[in-house]
């Protein structure tokens, strides 16, 4: 079969060529140093070689394209993305194309994304450095250790932060117990056999005997009538295989101790060269004038924090590598890597310098291994829409745990039953639930919201219609997915703010998606219980410049100082100014207005 190539052709650049294949890459790290890239802003068409027919669809990332047929000739298939001239106009770090033809996928390697070197684009990357320095408390809960919760689970991933300070608590504990077993090593009584002076002989055995008759040039003549009688004259050997009681240090519990130390070694020693192929990945910018490569954007936050953990790893495998050394010559004994967990001996149970190895020996083949999470979030990234609708999640867990004083009980990671092959769990964490007396407080992340009666995961909402808000739209749905429902609990009674993230502008969203939100979010949504009741809708926006503020809809309404229930308002959330919380605390107020009523007073945690 002749190879099929894919020709991107860039109205103002020079075009690339793609070799498609039937295999997917999976892992965001296979990304190479080539020197494809795209751009961002630029017009594209076109050029399949080798292929015998027009293809029916073509995916960029995740969003899917109709075709649109050129023209044909011996170069191959001229066509077009139909409706979008710019197909990676909103594409961040890394595109993907996948192409269906003749009932089959293609798809290319990963590509860099070179962005215009724009105030927004700017924006988008402090987003970038705000999700990187304040999400591991929140999506990762369940596998690392947290500044807010704590603990490793059995059989969980964990993270590289983990593993590190899992081996300094391990080294500690290995050092103090090297003080104790320096006076009281365990060890056994054994029974050795040397060649020694007769004085020493205390015992005599077939073994000694069997000496003597094998070693009569040792006998001398003594003149006393004991010894071995000979013709009339007495002997007695010079030296004999004598047998002696000696302590050895070679039992089961040393040899663990010792193997273990093998191990982390040799652990140590994989991932530090894991983690170097890392860094070979995308360790330069392909950025051009007015350009910057959104993907090295990614990578040299993963490049530099991966840097770190090297360093750290390479000082804890020194510093093994020692106490192998002192641990080898105390015990006097070579031994293999411990591969699972020991026995829990009565040795290891009762000593307690040994059951302190013991237990992080066990915790260590108790836990999964490392991953590198926080930086696989970040190669996730492959459109400013996503890094938007994560930066808006951490931005209003940062606001809830810093600036009011709600404590964080739970976070967990709920799969949705979704008969859809449009929706997507998500990889990390979704679900945060905040607590401060007789109020809590629930923020969903990407919730599904069902058209049915099952109140799935707290959520007592339901979509009330299968009718559709868009025109064009005739096919009935069953399911609406919000990117977040705010829900507030309290006397009994419930009360949701749902939102939704759009990199776009309060103009664009005024014009072009405000009414089918309110009809989603508002109109076609319902409480299960009567008591209950849906706030409103706060349209999150990051594309327009300046300050974080409020762009009010109900503006005539706000003149006579008249408030709508339920509302709908819009809040520029942008990445100028990441550490500006004003827009987020004014979700959070009104969310909770009723439940913490005006004039109550609400202390920020200290």
């Amino acid at each position: 079969m002749d190879t099929i190539t894919l020709k991107l052709q860039p109205k103002y650049h020079e075009e690339i060529e793609l070799i498609l294949q039937t295999d997917k890459e999976s892992d965001y790290f296979d990304i190479p140093n080539g020197k494809e890239v795209v751009y961002n802003d630029n017009i594209y068409s076109f050029l399949l070689s080798g292929a015998t027919s027009m293809p029916s669809k073509v995916y960029v990332n995740d969003e899917a394209y109709d075709t649109e047929f050129g023209s044909g000739d011996a170069d191959g298939i001229r066509f077009s993305l139909k409706g979008c001239d710019r197909p990676f106009l909103q594409s961040f770090g890394a595109i993907r194309i996948e192409v269906w033809m003749d009932g089959k996928q293609y798809y290319s390697k990963s590509i860099a994304v070179l962005v215009s070197d724009s105030e927004i684009n700017n924006g988008v990357i402090n987003m970038i450095e705000y999700i990187y320095g304040n999400c591991e408390d929140y999506l990762y809960e369940e596998h690392k250790y947290s500044t807010i919760l704590s603990g490793i689970k059995a059989n969980e991933t964990i993270s590289l932060e983990a593993k590190i300070a899992f081996l300094e608590q391990t080294l500690e504990i290995y050092k103090k117990s090297y003080q104790y077993l320096k006076t009281n090593p365990y060890c056994k009584l054994e029974k050795t056999e040397a060649v020694d002076s007769f004085d020493k002989l205390q015992s005599i055995s077939q073994r000694t005997i069997r000496y003597i008759t094998n070693h009569i040039d040792e006998l001398s003549v003594v003149n006393y009538d004991t010894g071995i009688r000979y013709n009339n004259q007495y002997y007695q050997p010079n030296r004999v295989l004598v047998e002696r009681n000696s302590y050895s240090y070679d039992v089961y519990e040393n040899r663990i101790i010792v193997g273990f130390l093998k191990t982390l070694v040799s652990d140590i020693n994989v991932t530090i060269k894991s983690l170097l192929e890392k860094t070979y990945l995308k360790n330069k910018s392909s950025a051009q004038d007015g350009y910057i490569d959104s993907m090295y954007q990614i990578f040299s936050r993963s490049i530099k924090r991966i840097n770190g953990y090297m360093k750290s790893l390479k000082s804890l495998h020194d510093e093994y590598q020692q106490l192998y050394y002192f641990y080898t010559r105390l015990f006097n004994i070579s031994t293999d890597a411990v591969r699972n967990i020991p026995i829990f001996t009565p040795v290891f149970r009762s000593i307690n310098a040994y059951r302190q190895i013991y237990t992080v020996i066990h915790n260590w083949f108790s836990i999964g291994n490392y991953d590198l999470g926080k930086d696989e979030l970040l190669l996730s990234f492959i459109s400013t829409s996503k890094i938007y609708e994560y930066y808006c999640l951490i931005k209003m867990l940062c606001h809830i745990t810093q600036n009011t004083n709600y404590d964080l009980i739970e976070s967990k990671r709920i799969s949705y039953r979704v008969n859809n092959s449009y929706y997507m769990d998500t990889k990390y964490n979704n679900t945060f639930v905040f607590d401060k007396g007789s109020i809590k407080l629930t923020l969903y992340f990407q919730p599904v919201v069902y058209g049915d009666s099952r109140a799935f995961n707290g959520l007592d909402i339901f979509r009330n219609t299968s009718t559709n808000a868009k025109k064009e739209n005739s096919n009935r749905g069953k399911t609406y997915t919000p990117d977040y429902i705010l829900k507030v609990d309290y006397n009994g009674t419930a009360e949701y703010i749902l939102l939704d993230a759009k990199f776009s502008t309060p103009e664009n969203i005024r014009f072009h998606q405000l009414q089918e939100l309110v009809y989603k979010y508002l109109f076609s949504i319902s409480t299960l219980n009567k008591t209950d009741h849906i706030k409103g809708l706060y349209i999150l926006c990051g594309k327009q410049l300046g300050n974080d503020e409020e762009d009010i809809i109900h503006d005539l309404a706000q003149k006579i100082g008249h408030s709508v229930s339920p509302f709908a308002d819009i809040l520029v959330i942008n990445g100028v100014k990441t550490d500006d919380y004003s827009m987020t605390s004014t979700i959070f107020d009104n969310a909770t207005s009723t439940a913490v009523p005006k004039g109550t007073a609400v202390d920020p945690q200290i």
